[in-house]
């Protein structure tokens, strides 16, 4: 679960009698001549929480993981991805010793009480027309039917096809697609939040043919996107963009208040949000007292952005790109 060159570590918290009422995924990761204690999941997630029971002692459990966190028992730096700003956790998080840096901004779309054309309205002139425009030649060409599904079976039906979707869309990307045993081990986590209803597939169609799909959770009256994908083939009616403005008519019919697109604050979320991002992501990091600490923060904070500006810069020659998906298409195939 943790990953390669990892060691899963929970931290959990019990009271005198026994009782479990916090619990909060960590695990031990070696790099090179240092050793980080870093949150899970690793890369793919859009949120973090430590997981307690509310009441009176919610506050002093928090302050008691923070405190373990700060020990550097075996670690000489600690790391908390996807830190939202609303969370209470950045709250406990802002205090001395903690380094907060920002990773992404969260678009969240608010509609309550509105009507599609009142939402629509409050979008740029040209985004209004794109869409209407993208809407009125999808549904000359094709008969369209936006698919709510809310239970796992209607996934499971679906997620070979959503699955081949996804690989040919992101098939020259720069990052390896994802292996057997970890849909495997993803689907068993769907499967549990469709039975609690806490998760929601939207399929839009094309004459029966799947053409883009939205997976997301369901909390708090707001549907939260998390995966998403297109037919390349149908690239010319953009039914990933599409396909967003028919959930957002019928999340406003079934009575959600927003869509939240979590992590990642690309173009085609923000286009949809004039009030720009709701919060902010940050990682979070703390370093042992010392060299090994002092070492790291620099690096963190300041040296590794450096690298990766010149490592950009060096990626975007034609050359280099192609050697990439050279050696990639290369891993993929074994």
């Amino acid at each position: 679960m943790a990953g390669p060159g990892r060691e899963l570590h929970i931290i959990g918290v019990e009271t005198q009698g026994g009782s479990l009422v916090a619990i909060a995924p960590f695990c031990i990761e070696k790099n090179l001549a240092f050793t980080v204690l870093r949150s899970i999941p690793v890369h793919f997630g859009d949120f973090f929480e430590i997981v307690a029971v509310p009441g009176a002692g919610y506050e002093e459990t928090i302050n008691c993981i923070i405190e373990y966190l700060q020990l550097y028992s075996c670690w000489d730096m600690v790391r908390i991805d996807q830190v939202n700003t609303a969370s209470t956790l950045h709250t406990f998080l802002g205090g001395g010793g903690f380094f907060h840096k920002k990773t992404t901004d969260i678009f969240e779309i608010q509609f309550e009480g509105m009507g599609l054309d009142e939402f629509l309205g409050r979008l740029s002139r040209n985004r209004r027309r794109i869409i209407r425009k993208k809407k009125r030649r999808l549904e000359r060409d094709f008969a369209v039917k936006l698919i709510p599904e809310t239970d796992s079976s209607g996934y499971l039906a679906r997620f070979d096809e959503m699955r081949a979707m996804y690989e040919q869309r992101w098939q020259d990307d720069y990052v390896p697609l994802l292996s057997d045993s970890y849909y495997k081990c993803r689907n068993e986590a769907v499967n549990a939040c469709f039975d609690k209803g806490e998760m929601l597939l939207y399929v839009l169609e094309a004459d029966g043919k799947i053409i883009a799909y939205h997976l997301g959770f369901v909390h708090g009256n707001c549907y939260f996107t998390w995966k998403e994908s297109f037919d390349n083939s149908f690239a010319e009616y953009s039914p990933g963009a599409l396909i967003k403005i028919y959930i957002i008519e019928d999340l406003m019919v079934k009575g959600f208040s927003g869509m939240n697109f979590m992590a990642g604050a690309y173009s085609f979320k923000s286009t949809l949000v004039p009030d720009g991002p709701r919060s902010t992501n940050h990682s979070v990091f703390a370093f042992r007292p010392g060299v090994r600490g002092s070492i790291l923060q620099r690096y963190h904070l300041s040296w590794r952005d450096i690298a990766r500006d010149c490592f950009a810069r060096v990626r975007e020659k034609k050359s280099v790109s192609a050697l990439s998906r050279w050696v990639l298409k290369g891993t993929r195939g074994r």
